[in-house]
C-alpha cells in the first residue's frame, strides 16, 4: 500500500467576496425600502374600500412589493450565513416579486397613469428584475465554486 497524503478539507471561508458584499447592500437596501412601501400601500389601501378596483389594486401592489422584500431579506441574512446557492433561490423569489409588481400595476392600473410615468416604472423594474436575476445566476456560481 502507498502512504497517500491525507487531504485536508479547505478551511471555511470566512470572508465574503466583493460581489457578495455589493448583493448583501443592496438587497437589505432593497428589502427595507420595498417593505416600508408594501406595508404602506397595504396600510392606505385599508382605508379604502376593499371590494372598490382601486382597493385590491392597492393590495396586490403592496403584496407583490411585501414579496420582494421577503426574498431580499433572505437573501441577505442566507449571505450572511455563508448559503450563498440557497440565497440565490431567494433571489430569484426577489425577481418573481419585482415582475408579479410590474406586471399588476401595467395591468391593473394602466388607465391611471401617463404614458412617460408608465416607461419610467417599467424601465426601473425591468433593470431591477435583470439585476436580481444576474445577482441570483453569480449567486449559484459562487456557491458552485465552495
Amino acid at each position: 500500500m502507498q502512504d497517500q497524503p491525507e487531504q485536508k478539507q479547505p478551511p471555511p471561508r470566512w470572508r465574503m467576496s466583493i460581489g457578495e458584499g455589493v448583493i448583501l447592500l443592496l438587497n437589505i437596501l432593497t428589502a427595507g425600502v420595498s417593505a416600508s412601501l408594501g406595508l404602506f400601500a397595504i396600510l392606505w389601501g385599508s382605508f379604502r374600500e376593499p371590494t372598490q378596483p382601486t382597493g385590491i389594486v392597492v393590495y396586490l401592489l403592496g403584496g407583490s412589493l411585501l414579496l420582494v422584500a421577503l426574498g431580499a431579506g433572505l437573501t441577505g441574512l442566507l449571505l450572511l450565513l455563508r448559503q450563498s446557492r440557497l440565497a440565490a433561490w431567494f433571489q430569484w423569489l426577489a425577481a418573481l416579486g419585482g415582475a408579479l409588481f410590474l406586471g399588476t400595476y401595467l395591468f391593473l392600473s394602466r388607465s391611471s397613469g401617463s404614458l412617460q410615468a408608465d416607461l419610467a416604472l417599467l424601465a426601473m423594474m425591468l433593470f431591477i428584475i435583470v439585476l436580481f436575476v444576474f445577482s441570483g445566476w453569480f449567486l449559484r456560481r459562487v456557491g458552485d465554486e465552495k
